[in-house]
Protein backbone atom coordinates (compact mmCIF):
# COMPACT_ATOMS: atom_id res chain seq x y z
CA UNK A 1 0.00 0.00 0.00
CA UNK A 2 1.19 3.71 -1.24
CA UNK A 3 1.97 5.77 1.64
CA UNK A 4 -1.21 7.86 0.44
CA UNK A 5 -3.46 5.12 0.95
CA UNK A 6 -2.10 4.62 4.47
CA UNK A 7 -2.07 7.81 5.20
CA UNK A 8 -5.68 8.48 3.84
CA UNK A 9 -6.66 5.31 5.97
CA UNK A 10 -5.37 6.32 9.25
CA UNK A 11 -7.32 9.64 8.49
CA UNK A 12 -10.48 7.94 8.08
CA UNK A 13 -10.37 4.79 10.61
CA UNK A 14 -8.93 6.95 13.08
CA UNK A 15 -10.25 10.25 12.96
CA UNK A 16 -13.39 10.42 10.98
CA UNK A 17 -14.45 7.05 11.61
CA UNK A 18 -15.38 7.99 15.96
CA UNK A 19 -16.72 11.05 14.99
CA UNK A 20 -19.11 9.63 12.56
CA UNK A 21 -19.89 7.10 15.55
CA UNK A 22 -20.28 9.56 17.95
CA UNK A 23 -22.70 11.60 15.78
CA UNK A 24 -24.89 8.95 14.79
CA UNK A 25 -25.07 8.39 18.50
CA UNK A 26 -25.61 12.04 19.80
CA UNK A 27 -28.32 11.98 16.86
CA UNK A 28 -30.22 8.81 17.95
CA UNK A 29 -31.11 10.02 21.36
CA UNK A 30 -33.64 12.76 20.81
CA UNK A 31 -34.73 9.96 17.75
CA UNK A 32 -35.20 6.91 19.90
CA UNK A 33 -37.71 9.68 22.35
CA UNK A 34 -39.67 10.77 19.66
CA UNK A 35 -40.27 7.13 18.57
CA UNK A 36 -40.88 6.11 22.29
CA UNK A 37 -43.41 8.94 22.46
CA UNK A 38 -45.13 9.17 18.95
CA UNK A 39 -44.61 6.72 17.08
CA UNK A 40 -46.11 3.14 15.88
CA UNK A 41 -47.34 1.48 19.48
CA UNK A 42 -46.02 4.70 21.35
CA UNK A 43 -49.97 5.24 23.20
CA UNK A 44 -48.31 4.26 26.78
CA UNK A 45 -45.94 7.37 26.41
CA UNK A 46 -48.20 9.63 24.25
CA UNK A 47 -48.96 11.85 27.02
CA UNK A 48 -47.65 11.87 31.21
CA UNK A 49 -51.55 10.65 32.15
CA UNK A 50 -52.04 7.79 29.57
CA UNK A 51 -48.57 7.12 30.90
CA UNK A 52 -49.48 7.13 34.54
CA UNK A 53 -52.14 4.90 33.41
CA UNK A 54 -50.74 2.27 31.71
CA UNK A 55 -48.06 1.75 34.44
CA UNK A 56 -51.12 1.34 36.97
CA UNK A 57 -53.24 -0.55 34.73
CA UNK A 58 -49.44 -2.92 34.29
CA UNK A 59 -49.24 -2.97 37.96
CA UNK A 60 -53.00 -4.37 38.08
CA UNK A 61 -52.58 -6.98 35.92
CA UNK A 62 -49.63 -8.46 36.92
CA UNK A 63 -51.32 -7.79 40.83
CA UNK A 64 -48.22 -8.70 42.57
CA UNK A 65 -47.14 -6.97 45.86
CA UNK A 66 -43.12 -6.62 45.41
CA UNK A 67 -44.02 -4.59 42.41
CA UNK A 68 -46.74 -2.61 43.71
CA UNK A 69 -44.29 -1.38 47.00
CA UNK A 70 -41.44 -0.97 44.69
CA UNK A 71 -43.76 1.44 43.01
CA UNK A 72 -44.92 2.85 46.17
CA UNK A 73 -41.84 3.40 47.69
CA UNK A 74 -39.17 3.82 45.14
CA UNK A 75 -40.97 5.58 42.58
CA UNK A 76 -38.48 7.02 40.39
CA UNK A 77 -36.24 3.48 40.22
CA UNK A 78 -39.55 1.55 39.62
CA UNK A 79 -40.39 3.98 36.08
CA UNK A 80 -36.96 4.73 35.07
CA UNK A 81 -37.10 0.35 35.14
CA UNK A 82 -40.38 0.22 33.80
CA UNK A 83 -39.76 3.03 30.93
CA UNK A 84 -36.30 1.05 29.98
CA UNK A 85 -37.98 -1.89 29.67
CA UNK A 86 -40.57 -0.73 27.48
CA UNK A 87 -37.46 0.88 25.08
CA UNK A 88 -36.39 -2.34 24.86
CA UNK A 89 -39.35 -4.22 24.22
CA UNK A 90 -40.42 -1.33 21.29
CA UNK A 91 -36.71 -1.55 19.47
CA UNK A 92 -35.97 -5.56 19.87
CA UNK A 93 -36.53 -6.44 16.63
CA UNK A 94 -33.66 -4.11 15.58
CA UNK A 95 -35.18 -2.86 12.13
CA UNK A 96 -35.59 0.91 13.49
CA UNK A 97 -32.33 1.59 14.97
CA UNK A 98 -30.74 0.31 12.04
CA UNK A 99 -33.07 2.42 9.98
CA UNK A 100 -32.07 5.54 11.81
CA UNK A 101 -28.36 4.21 12.03
CA UNK A 102 -28.34 4.31 8.33
CA UNK A 103 -29.91 7.28 7.96
CA UNK A 104 -27.56 9.07 9.84
CA UNK A 105 -24.51 7.32 8.51
CA UNK A 106 -25.75 8.31 5.23
CA UNK A 107 -25.99 12.02 6.23
CA UNK A 108 -22.91 12.43 7.71
CA UNK A 109 -20.98 10.51 4.54
CA UNK A 110 -22.43 13.31 2.35
CA UNK A 111 -21.03 15.81 4.45
CA UNK A 112 -17.52 14.28 4.21
CA UNK A 113 -17.97 13.65 0.37
CA UNK A 114 -18.97 17.20 -0.01
CA UNK A 115 -16.18 18.23 2.47
CA UNK A 116 -13.31 16.41 0.15
CA UNK A 117 -15.14 18.16 -3.06
CA UNK A 118 -15.02 21.64 -1.92
CA UNK A 119 -11.57 21.31 0.33
CA UNK A 120 -10.24 19.61 -3.60
CA UNK A 121 -11.11 22.71 -5.33
CA UNK A 122 -7.71 24.16 -4.74
CA UNK A 123 -5.70 21.70 -6.49
CA UNK A 124 -2.72 23.31 -5.69
CA UNK A 125 -3.20 22.68 -1.71
CA UNK A 126 -0.94 20.93 0.02
CA UNK A 127 -2.21 17.57 1.96
CA UNK A 128 -2.04 19.47 5.41
CA UNK A 129 -4.09 21.82 4.00
CA UNK A 130 -6.47 19.75 2.48
CA UNK A 131 -7.22 18.15 5.53
CA UNK A 132 -7.49 21.48 7.41
CA UNK A 133 -9.85 22.59 4.66
CA UNK A 134 -11.93 19.23 5.73
CA UNK A 135 -12.05 19.71 8.89
CA UNK A 136 -13.04 23.20 8.58
CA UNK A 137 -15.86 22.00 6.29
CA UNK A 138 -16.94 19.23 9.08
CA UNK A 139 -16.49 21.13 12.30
CA UNK A 140 -20.20 21.98 12.92
CA UNK A 141 -20.98 18.59 12.49
CA UNK A 142 -18.04 16.49 13.00
CA UNK A 143 -15.62 16.33 16.18
CA UNK A 144 -12.78 14.65 15.73
CA UNK A 145 -10.00 14.01 18.38
CA UNK A 146 -7.82 16.29 18.36
CA UNK A 147 -4.61 14.09 19.35
CA UNK A 148 -5.87 11.72 16.70
CA UNK A 149 -5.67 14.67 14.31
CA UNK A 150 -2.46 15.73 15.09
CA UNK A 151 -0.91 12.45 14.91
CA UNK A 152 -2.55 11.86 11.20
CA UNK A 153 -1.61 15.63 10.30
CA UNK A 154 2.40 14.70 11.05
CA UNK A 155 2.30 11.95 8.48
CA UNK A 156 1.08 14.25 5.91
CA UNK A 157 3.30 15.53 3.09
CA UNK A 158 4.05 19.10 1.72
CA UNK A 159 2.86 17.64 -1.68
CA UNK A 160 -0.56 18.01 -3.68
CA UNK A 161 -2.96 16.32 -2.10
CA UNK A 162 -4.45 15.27 -6.07
CA UNK A 163 -3.67 11.85 -4.90
CA UNK A 164 -4.40 11.75 -1.14
CA UNK A 165 -7.77 13.04 -2.03
CA UNK A 166 -8.60 10.00 -4.23
CA UNK A 167 -7.46 7.75 -1.59
CA UNK A 168 -9.40 9.18 1.05
CA UNK A 169 -12.93 9.13 -0.87
CA UNK A 170 -11.68 5.46 -1.49
CA UNK A 171 -11.19 4.52 2.52
CA UNK A 172 -14.18 6.71 2.91
CA UNK A 173 -16.22 4.05 1.46
CA UNK A 174 -14.83 1.82 2.38
CA UNK A 175 -15.43 3.22 6.35
CA UNK A 176 -19.00 3.35 5.25
CA UNK A 177 -19.04 -0.33 4.50
CA UNK A 178 -17.13 -1.19 7.69
CA UNK A 179 -19.62 0.68 10.00
CA UNK A 180 -22.78 -0.81 7.92
CA UNK A 181 -21.24 -4.27 8.59
CA UNK A 182 -20.98 -3.33 12.49
CA UNK A 183 -24.64 -1.84 12.38
CA UNK A 184 -26.01 -5.04 11.36
CA UNK A 185 -24.01 -7.21 13.29
CA UNK A 186 -24.50 -5.52 16.98
CA UNK A 187 -27.10 -6.34 18.82
CA UNK A 188 -30.36 -3.73 19.76
CA UNK A 189 -29.68 -4.25 23.33
CA UNK A 190 -25.78 -3.00 22.90
CA UNK A 191 -26.83 -0.13 20.66
CA UNK A 192 -29.53 1.21 23.17
CA UNK A 193 -26.65 0.75 26.35
CA UNK A 194 -24.28 2.78 23.65
CA UNK A 195 -26.80 5.43 24.28
CA UNK A 196 -25.88 5.81 27.90
CA UNK A 197 -28.93 7.26 29.85
CA UNK A 198 -29.76 10.36 28.15
CA UNK A 199 -32.93 8.51 26.79
CA UNK A 200 -34.19 7.31 30.19
CA UNK A 201 -33.92 10.20 31.28
CA UNK A 202 -35.56 12.56 28.85
CA UNK A 203 -38.24 9.83 29.15
CA UNK A 204 -38.73 9.97 32.79
CA UNK A 205 -38.42 13.60 33.18
CA UNK A 206 -41.00 13.99 30.49
CA UNK A 207 -42.73 11.52 31.55
CA UNK A 208 -42.72 10.72 35.45
CA UNK A 209 -42.63 14.08 36.81
CA UNK A 210 -40.90 15.90 39.60
CA UNK A 211 -40.09 12.87 41.30
CA UNK A 212 -42.00 14.61 44.62
CA UNK A 213 -44.19 12.17 46.52
CA UNK A 214 -46.61 13.37 48.74
CA UNK A 215 -45.43 13.49 52.02
CA UNK A 216 -48.32 11.07 53.72
CA UNK A 217 -49.61 8.91 50.83
CA UNK A 218 -46.89 8.95 48.48
CA UNK A 219 -48.32 9.63 45.40
CA UNK A 220 -46.10 11.16 42.59
CA UNK A 221 -46.45 14.74 42.29
CA UNK A 222 -49.13 15.50 38.86
CA UNK A 223 -47.77 19.32 38.60
CA UNK A 224 -45.70 18.09 35.12
CA UNK A 225 -42.30 17.74 34.84
CA UNK A 226 -41.53 21.66 34.47
CA UNK A 227 -40.09 23.70 36.93
CA UNK A 228 -43.08 24.49 39.50
CA UNK A 229 -43.04 25.98 42.93
CA UNK A 230 -45.91 23.95 44.16
CA UNK A 231 -46.32 19.92 44.47
CA UNK A 232 -49.52 18.69 44.09
CA UNK A 233 -51.53 15.42 43.71
CA UNK A 234 -55.11 14.74 42.41
CA UNK A 235 -55.81 11.47 43.10
CA UNK A 236 -54.71 10.67 46.83
CA UNK A 237 -54.43 7.15 47.90
CA UNK A 238 -54.85 5.62 51.61
CA UNK A 239 -52.14 6.93 53.54
CA UNK A 240 -51.12 3.55 55.00
CA UNK A 241 -49.46 2.94 51.43
CA UNK A 242 -47.10 5.33 52.40
CA UNK A 243 -46.32 3.32 55.90
CA UNK A 244 -48.73 5.98 57.70
CA UNK A 245 -49.97 4.17 61.07
CA UNK A 246 -51.98 5.19 64.06
CA UNK A 247 -50.83 5.38 67.48
CA UNK A 248 -51.46 2.17 68.29
CA UNK A 249 -49.08 1.11 65.09
CA UNK A 250 -52.16 0.13 62.66
CA UNK A 251 -51.56 0.92 59.32
CA UNK A 252 -54.58 3.94 58.55
CA UNK A 253 -56.67 4.01 55.41
CA UNK A 254 -57.60 7.88 55.89
CA UNK A 255 -57.08 9.82 52.56
CA UNK A 256 -54.38 13.08 53.20
CA UNK A 257 -57.32 15.62 52.31
CA UNK A 258 -59.56 13.77 54.27
CA UNK A 259 -56.63 14.20 57.21
CA UNK A 260 -55.36 17.91 56.56
CA UNK A 261 -59.37 18.57 57.16
CA UNK A 262 -59.70 17.17 60.83
CA UNK A 263 -57.68 17.05 64.13
CA UNK A 264 -55.45 14.24 63.41
CA UNK A 265 -52.45 14.38 63.25
CA UNK A 266 -49.14 12.99 61.71
CA UNK A 267 -45.52 11.50 62.96
CA UNK A 268 -42.56 11.01 61.01
CA UNK A 269 -38.64 11.32 60.44
CA UNK A 270 -39.66 15.17 59.21
CA UNK A 271 -40.84 15.55 63.04
CA UNK A 272 -38.59 13.60 64.43
CA UNK A 273 -41.12 11.38 65.86
CA UNK A 274 -43.31 13.95 67.29
CA UNK A 275 -47.19 14.34 66.67
CA UNK A 276 -48.22 16.93 64.54
CA UNK A 277 -51.20 18.37 62.96
CA UNK A 278 -52.50 17.40 59.70
CA UNK A 279 -53.56 20.85 59.47
CA UNK A 280 -50.30 22.61 60.16
CA UNK A 281 -48.43 20.26 57.21
CA UNK A 282 -46.95 22.96 55.78
CA UNK A 283 -44.90 23.82 58.79
CA UNK A 284 -43.06 20.87 57.32
CA UNK A 285 -44.34 20.75 53.43
CA UNK A 286 -44.18 24.61 52.25
CA UNK A 287 -43.71 23.26 48.97
CA UNK A 288 -47.01 20.97 48.72
CA UNK A 289 -50.79 21.84 48.26
CA UNK A 290 -53.20 19.47 50.10
CA UNK A 291 -56.49 20.68 49.41
CA UNK A 292 -58.40 20.13 52.72
CA UNK A 293 -61.78 18.23 51.84
CA UNK A 294 -63.43 15.44 53.86
CA UNK A 295 -65.39 14.43 51.10
CA UNK A 296 -62.50 13.35 48.57
CA UNK A 297 -62.58 9.29 48.88
CA UNK A 298 -59.76 7.14 47.32
CA UNK A 299 -60.75 5.34 44.05
CA UNK A 300 -61.46 1.73 43.69
CA UNK A 301 -58.26 0.88 42.16
CA UNK A 302 -56.16 1.62 45.81
CA UNK A 303 -58.93 0.15 48.14
CA UNK A 304 -58.43 -2.62 45.88
CA UNK A 305 -54.67 -2.74 46.43
CA UNK A 306 -54.92 -1.79 50.14
CA UNK A 307 -57.15 -4.85 50.86
CA UNK A 308 -55.12 -7.31 48.74
CA UNK A 309 -52.18 -6.24 50.18
CA UNK A 310 -52.85 -5.19 53.69
CA UNK A 311 -51.08 -7.58 55.69
CA UNK A 312 -48.11 -7.29 52.83
CA UNK A 313 -47.55 -3.57 53.88
CA UNK A 314 -47.90 -4.15 57.23
CA UNK A 315 -45.40 -6.22 57.28
CA UNK A 316 -42.92 -4.25 54.75
CA UNK A 317 -43.55 -1.14 57.39
CA UNK A 318 -43.41 -3.34 60.28
CA UNK A 319 -46.82 -1.89 61.40
CA UNK A 320 -50.20 -4.07 62.36
CA UNK A 321 -52.42 -4.33 59.24
CA UNK A 322 -55.06 -1.61 59.29
CA UNK A 323 -58.89 -1.99 59.63
CA UNK A 324 -60.39 -2.00 56.36
CA UNK A 325 -63.78 -0.78 56.10
CA UNK A 326 -66.61 -3.62 55.10
CA UNK A 327 -67.40 -2.17 51.86
CA UNK A 328 -63.72 -2.06 50.67
CA UNK A 329 -63.82 -6.01 50.62
CA UNK A 330 -66.25 -5.50 47.84
CA UNK A 331 -64.17 -4.19 45.24
CA UNK A 332 -63.24 -6.78 42.65
CA UNK A 333 -60.13 -6.82 40.48
CA UNK A 334 -62.60 -5.82 37.78
CA UNK A 335 -64.03 -2.80 39.58
CA UNK A 336 -60.40 -1.54 40.61
CA UNK A 337 -59.96 -1.64 36.67
CA UNK A 338 -63.12 0.42 35.82
CA UNK A 339 -62.29 3.00 38.49
CA UNK A 340 -58.58 2.97 37.26
CA UNK A 341 -60.20 4.08 33.55
CA UNK A 342 -62.75 6.96 34.85
CA UNK A 343 -60.05 8.44 36.77
CA UNK A 344 -57.96 8.96 33.75
CA UNK A 345 -60.91 9.29 31.28
CA UNK A 346 -59.97 5.95 29.30
CA UNK A 347 -63.10 4.90 27.35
Amino acid sequence: MEQDEKTAEKFSSRCLQPAVETYIRLSLVPEVVDEMMSGNDSVDFSTRMFFQYSVLKDLLSKDKFCLFIEYTSSYEKFIRGWIQEKIEEHFSDGTKLLELEDKYLKQCIRCIEYGIQKAHVNKEATQKEFVQDICKELGNKLVMSQDALSTCMALLKEATAEKFANSLKKSVKEMEKALQKKQKETGFKAKLDGLGSKVLNNLTVKLGGCGEKCPFCSAPCEAGAVAHKVHRVEIHRPEGLGGYRSASMKLITSICTSSVSTDMRFSNRDTKGLWHPYKEFKTFYKNWEISADKSYTTSDYWKYVMVKFNEDFAEFYDAEPANIPTEWRTISKEDADKSLKEAFGVI
